[in-house]
């Protein structure tokens, strides 16, 4: 399909965020890590919009891995906040509840997970419904809730549902980056060739999706779901941050 993006001047800070409640009042966090493996998590309690200016900051680690490269987080149904952390060196998968309590972050409750098929994580995304991520290998999986440990251990292995970008028999076409959006069910992917795809068909009775859809135009180096879901954002692979609606014009 024929899609516009539409090319944003100055900068954006691309970040992933999230929403909680506690005594009542609006708390705006953001949740990013270095290579030092401190995990930076900005808050602001407050009714109206934060400012930069306005965002308080402190660092926290996962307890159990180190080298994190990629970290996303969620509100689950429940109205829990949980954080997901993966390892560079090994893949390894942390997931961790976050609570904030007089606006000091800890994280407990925390488990980890390996890939029942061995493969080893390199990037991870969730919203409310659904984790994926994208193994060494480039392919696109979601997390299931399905152990394939037959003895209970302190990692616990996990199956993921391989779902494969389309390939022909001269193309070995690689996942790079995902985004789950938040409030509709979609899933972006921009891969090896700076080709943009998106999952559709996701629903609960069909978390996987049903079709891969590539998008025409600008090749992309990043892409990130808007916070409301109804909008993406990417960054060229000339370097300029973009932004489109939809899948194609009039078909949300």
């Amino acid at each position: 399909s024929k899609v516009t993006w539409f090319v944003m001047k100055g900068w954006l800070l691309l970040c992933a965020c999230i929403s909680a409640v506690h005594a009542q009042t609006r708390l705006d966090t953001i949740f990013v890590t270095n290579t030092a493996n401190q995990t930076f998590t900005c808050f602001t309690n407050s009714t109206t919009s934060a400012k930069f200016g306005d965002l308080s900051c402190q660092s926290t680690s996962f307890p159990s891995i180190r080298g994190v490269v990629s970290i996303t987080s969620r509100i689950t149904t429940s109205s829990t906040t949980e954080l997901f952390g993966v390892e560079g060196r090994t893949g390894l998968m942390q997931k961790c509840v976050v609570s904030v309590v007089k606006g000091v972050v800890t994280l407990t409750d925390c488990t980890q997970e390996t890939l029942c098929s061995g493969d080893r994580l390199v990037s991870i995304d969730a919203n409310s419904q659904f984790v994926w991520g994208i193994t060494e290998k480039g392919v696109p999986v979601l997390r299931t809730l399905t152990r394939c440990d037959t003895t209970p251990s302190a990692v616990a292995s996990q199956t993921w549902t391989s779902v494969p970008l389309p390939s022909d028999t001269t193309t070995n076409i690689r996942a790079q980056r995902i985004s789950v959006c938040n409030s509709v069910n979609s899933v972006w992917v921009v891969d090896t060739q700076g080709s943009v795809w998106v999952r559709e068909g996701i629903e609960i009775a069909s978390p996987s999706g049903t079709v891969w859809t590539r998008i025409g135009g600008n090749e992309m180096n990043d892409i990130v779901c808007g916070g409301s879901g109804d909008g993406v954002w990417g960054i060229s692979s000339i370097g300029e941050v973009m932004y489109r609606r939809g899948v194609s014009s009039g078909k949300e």
